[in-house]
This record gives C-alpha cells, structure tokens and sequence, in this order.
C-alpha cells in the first residue's frame, strides 16, 4: 500500500493502517547515508500517540544526517569558518533550530505523556530528573557569561560544524583528553555571533523538552527564533554585523582614495563602537542607547587615552583618568565622532536597507564642528607673526628659522600665511598647490582650485592623473584672484621661479601625509611659530586667516554670494545662479578690496 503523508512538516506517514515517520535523504547525502529514505515505524495505529513518538524518531534522522554530513566534509576539505559572513552563520543555526524545533513540537492535544515501548519505559523519576537538568541547564545558559556556557554547548557546535563542513581542529585538554572545536579565533566577531546564536537556540529547544514532559503547549519566547518559525518571508534581508559593515564602509568605492584617511579619522571610534556595542552585534539589533552609550564613553575618555592608559579597555581608561584628573576629549571632538558614527549607518541605510540609523541626531547642542570653532587673529597676534625672523631676516628658513640674521628667503614658510591671510584660503588647499594652478585671464594671476578628490572621488577612477589635490567640499572648486599685495611682494616672480627649476609643485618641500594631505607638517611649524612670537591663543590656528579674511571682505562691503563664491563655502541656491558666470575681473575688483591697515608690509619687500 502506498506510503500517504500525515504532516509534511514532521515527516509523519501512516500505511496499512500504521504510524511511521518517513524522511528523503539530501541528494549530497545519500551517499554518505546509503539509502533515499529514512524509516522509523511508530509501532502505533493511533494518531495522538505517533505524533508524540514521532519528537524521538525525527530527532534520531536528524542526527545521522547531522554525522553523514560530516563524513562528507572531511577536514581539509572543510569551509573556513572566517571566510563565512553573518548571514551566512545565522543561517545555519536557524536552519539547525527550524528543524529540531519542528521534530520537537508536538501537537499539543492535551492528552497523557508520550508512552514508550516496554523495553524503554522511563519511571516519574527519570522524567522528574530530566525536567530538572533542562530547568538547571536553561538558567545557566541565560546567565550572561557563565563559565559552563561552553560545556552545555560544545556539543551542539561541533555537530553543526560537521553537518556543514566547517574546518574543526583536535585539541588536547587534558594528559589524556582531546576535544573538536572549530577553527578559528574564539575572540573574534564570528564565533561570538555564532556562538550567541546556538546558545539563543539550544536554550529554546530545552524550553520545548520542558514544555513537552509537562504536556503544556510550547511557545517560542526569542522574538527573532519565533519570526524564523512563524513568519521566516520577513526575515529575507540580508544579515550584516557592525564588523561587517565597518569593513565596507572602508572598502566602498567613494573611498577608496581616502582609506588611510578614514582609517586614521575613524580608527579609535570603531574600538570603541566594538567595546560599547560590539563587532559581532547585528545592525538590527543596535539600537538607539547603544549610540548613546557610545556618545558618553567618548564624552569621558581622556585624550590620548591609549598612550596614557596602554592596555586597558576604554571604560578603565576613563575610570582612570577620572581619577588621574586627566583633561577629556572636548565636545567638538566628541560630536565629530558622533558625525562619523551617524554617516557609517546612514550608509547601512543606503546600501544595506537598515531600517534606520540609530545614531542620528545625537549630536551635543552648540557643539558643532566646523570652521567657526576657530577665531580670527587679533591685530596684536598679526603683528607679531609678521615680525617673526621669517618676515625681518632670519639665519635661513630651515632649521634656524627662527633665528634672528640677514637672509629673507621667500619660500615656503614665506608665502603659505600671506597667502592664507590674503587670500583665505584654506591651509590644504594652499600647501598642495601646483605650479599649474597658478593661471591668468585678461592680465590677472588667479589660483584654480580644482580638486582631484572630492568626497574620496578621485580623477583617477576617472581616467586622470590623481594629482593628490583634495577639497573639503564640491564648492571650494573656484577661481581666487591673486591680491595685489601679494604680487607687489614678488608672488608672481615666485611662481615663475618655481616653473623655471622643473618644480610641478608649488611648494615642494611639503610633503603628502598618510593620510594624503599635505598641510599636516607645516600646520605644526605653524603652531611654534605661534608660540615663540607669543602669538598662541586658544581657539586660533592657521585656519584663524581665514577668518579674518572673511572679516575683511565683510567690512569692505562685499555682498556675501560673492564672498561664498570666493571663499569657497557650501552654496545656496541663490549663491549658485548668482556666481556661476562671473568674469575673473569682477572677482578681482573684490578682493582687492581686503585691506589690513594695521598691518605693516613694507618690511616685507
């Protein structure tokens, strides 16, 4: 008689009258197996009694399939566990978990406990004992990291390894011990998840066997192991971890010219994402305080706190310095990390459908970085900047700069803050200069300010040379008259001077960074300059010239499109319909307009 199908869900078939659970065997398995089907007679003809039956002899399938799987993946031909993604790992534990919780649920129809064969009777205190183990072992193992996690759960990883070919290495424990456990760094991201998973799974399963020796209808109580039963269509999107996303987020094409720069802007934000969230975290499962907890561990963390504090955590450090008396990261700092912890899941918003970003508006109020965190120079400052030996005569303008003596060499260290005071510019853009961005149109010299990279974009993937010049934003691309001060110092004749000695560069001397900029070492000249003229004060640096700059062209009366047009800050929309056609000789007419009366230049000629 042929076999008819019960519940295709618990493999239950009944012929001739008989309850069997019947199962095929994976294609990939049959070999292994040695047969297409597995059979098990329930040795019953009553449907309530084989379907409680039924829970023991899928389980047994299950289990040598399980053990034929790992006959099919020998070891060194095994998958490499840290080649697998985090979708990758949560599906194997949820397929694992979907199955033996469907071998594990019985109907439930009220009725006495499943009644063994004869020869396999268990008495009241058996079932007793095996209800209290479940009930120890499940306490256990929702404890957050108890010891004995790993013995209640060495089991059920292995034979997940085996049945899906992961690489497994043999361990010696003990003088006459050896143990399987999967290769890999237990430490890393990977095996926390997987192992958070299978614990998450086995404690629901023992939740089951409970439910089912009290003959109680059993509920799934993990949301997300529930929806992998009840409603597996939602669950369609793809897994990712916050290591994971970090990692594209780096390699993204959009910056691949930056990586060394966000490598080096990002790096102690990603540590400390990984000790407050966690790398092995799911973007589903970081929530809104997660960022928040983020925000107040770098609102209490010591700068320079891995110098200071080498080899302890975060949290320790700040512990430390706190009592250390140590001087915190400042609010400004901390709300650029904040910014770049919202732009990493703005991009998981967009490329990998996270349904929101749990970082967003968690900013300090009237922290905001940007350039008006710094202030223009006071007069007494300028004076004394422009008095320094670089400007009156110095020994030479290497290592003796400083150095009161005859030589007025107009180089480098020269020209980069008179072209920053006069033409406020940003220190970047002025250090990594080519001789070629000095141009003329209608007899007037003007810098061209064109980008290479602008947001990691680089003229290279392009099909250009990558020049290495890079812009804050797509608006500091622009045309800046030269100020006749400038050229009445000799700035032209510079120039051509710079042409004539086969120099692509303008100032040659400054070098590109890790980071490729070019402004990080003469940005630190600059700040000694400031302290031995007396000139440092909080709150100023290079970027202080342009300030002024913009002071300037304010109290000259230039309309403010035009000093955006020329300073280069982020447009409006009236800022790009009103400078998009100007003529090189009205920008002129309006920076000549920058005077600085209580500046003396004559000492400079």
């Amino acid at each position: 008689m042929a076999w008819k199908s019960i519940s295709t869900d618990r493999y239950l078939y009944t012929r001739d009258g008989r309850y069997y659970v019947r199962r095929r065997v994976p294609a990939e398995l049959r070999q292994a197996v040695g047969r297409e089907f597995l059979i098990t007679s329930l040795k019953t003809s009553d449907f309530k009694e084989a379907s409680r039956k039924a829970n023991h002899a899928i389980a047994d399938h299950q289990k040598l399939l399980d053990e034929a799987g790992g006959r099919l993946h020998p070891q060194e031909n095994s998958r490499n566990f840290d080649d697998l993604t985090a979708h990758e790992l949560e599906k194997i534990v949820t397929d694992w978990f979907s199955t033996n919780y469907r071998a594990a649920a019985l109907a439930f129809s009220g009725g006495d406990l499943y009644v063994p064969e004869p020869d396999e009777v268990e008495l009241p205190g058996d079932l007793e004992h095996r209800r209290l183990e479940l009930n120890r072992n499940v306490l256990i193992l929702t404890l957050p990291n108890s010891p004995h996690h790993e013995q209640l759960l060495r089991g059920a990883i292995e034979g997940l390894a085996r049945a899906n070919g992961i690489a497994i290495r043999r361990v010696k424990v003990g003088p006459m011990q050896v143990r399987s456990e999967i290769t890999t760094d237990r430490a890393g991201w990977r095996y926390k998840l997987f192992f958070d998973l299978v614990r998450r799974g086995v404690v629901e399963l023992m939740r089951q066997e409970i439910a089912d020796l009290a003959v109680i209808p059993m509920y799934i109580a993990d949301p997300e192991l529930h929806e992998v039963i009840h409603s597996p269509t939602r669950r369609s999107k793809r897994t990712v971890t916050l290591a994971e996303l970090i990692e594209e987020f780096k390699a993204d094409p959009n910056r691949k010219d930056m990586r060394k720069k966000v490598d080096a802007d990002y790096s102690l934000l990603f540590r400390v994402m990984d000790e407050v969230i966690g790398y092995d975290r799911r973007l589903r499962d970081i929530e809104r305080d997660d960022c928040k907890a983020v925000r107040d561990l770098l609102l209490r963390l010591p700068a320079n706190s891995t110098k200071l504090y080498r080899g302890m955590s975060f949290a320790e450090a700040a512990d430390r310095g706190s009592k250390d008396g140590r001087k915190v990261l400042s609010p400004v700092t901390v709300n650029s990390y904040v910014h770049k912890m919202s732009a990493l899941f703005n991009y998981a918003v967009v490329e990998e459908g996270a349904d929101k970003n749990p970082a967003r508006k968690l900013g300090l109020e009237g922290h905001e970085h940007g350039e008006e965190d710094r202030h223009p120079f006071a007069r007494e400052q300028l004076e004394k900047i422009f008095s320094a030996p670089i400007y009156t005569g110095c020994q030479d303008d290497e290592r003796n700069w400083a150095k009161v003596g005859k030589s007025k060499p107009k180089r480098t260290k020269f020209w980069v803050p008179l072209i920053g005071l006069y033409q406020g510019m940003r220190l970047n853009e002025i250090c990594q200069l080519r001789t070629e961005d000095i141009q003329s149109e209608s007899g007037i010299y003007f810098f061209n300010i064109k980008p290479d990279i602008v947001f990691g974009k680089s003229k290279a993937a392009q099909g250009y040379d990558d020049g290495g010049r890079r812009t804050k934003t797509a608006s500091a691309r622009r045309r800046v008259p030269v100020h006749p001060t400038l050229q009445e110092l000799g700035f032209s004749e510079f120039v051509a001077a710079r042409r004539e000695a086969g120099n692509e560069r303008l100032f040659p001397d400054l070098k590109k960074d890790s980071r490729g900029y070019f402004s990080d070492g003469f940005q630190k000249w600059f700040s000694r300059l400031l302290e031995k003229q007396g000139a440092k004060k909080e709150k100023t640096s290079f970027h202080s010239f342009r300030h002024n700059w913009a002071d300037s062209m304010r109290l000259a009366g230039v309309p403010q499109e035009r000093r955006r047009l020329i300073g280069g800050w982020k447009k409006t929309a009236t800022d790009e319909k009103y400078g998009s056609s100007l003529p090189i000789t009205a920008l002129y007419d309006e920076i000549s307009k920058i005077s600085y009366q209580d500046i003396k230049t004559t000492h400079l000629l």
